[in-house]
């Protein structure tokens, strides 16, 4: 569901991965206002680790904008872009947009994925101890 001010309408997220393999997530966000420029962020964690995800480009400064944080246009568009490598489990991702009111950031849109642990098959069997039983 849309925000007041922007609208995430696509994010491109794996549905597994392996360990230590990169989760990359882009999050495509539209400013819903028609000729108003506005400065939107998105932020986003996984559970269980409460593991924070850093998205590019930066935009939440605490009482403030970040100077990469770029203004997007009326009816325009901007892509966020995170990558963190996939730890030992399944994780939930949570995904917030968020629009510039000064002096706050409030949460415009919330979005949660599930990202599975992709199994890793079993290294092929060796063989050792080897011994020749009888020689013909």
């Amino acid at each position: 569901m849309a925000g007041d001010f922007s609208h995430i309408y696509l994010v491109l997220i794996p549905s597994r991965a392996a360990v230590g393999e990169n989760v990359d997530i882009d999050v495509y966000v539209r400013n819903l206002l028609p000729v108003m420029k506005i400065f939107i962020a998105v932020i986003g964690y996984y559970k269980p680790d409460l593991e924070t995800i850093e998205f590019s480009p930066r935009c939440i400064l605490l009482g403030g904008v970040h100077p990469d944080c770029p203004l997007v246009p009326g009816d325009g568009s901007q892509t966020f872009t995170a990558s963190f490598p996939m730890p030992d489990h399944d994780i939930e991702v949570k995904i917030q947009s968020h629009v510039w009111l000064p002096p706050n950031w409030p949460v415009e849109e919330e979005l949660l994925y599930d990202v599975l642990l992709e199994a890793v098959p079993p290294p092929p069997a060796e063989f050792t101890n080897l011994e020749v039983a009888q020689y013909v």
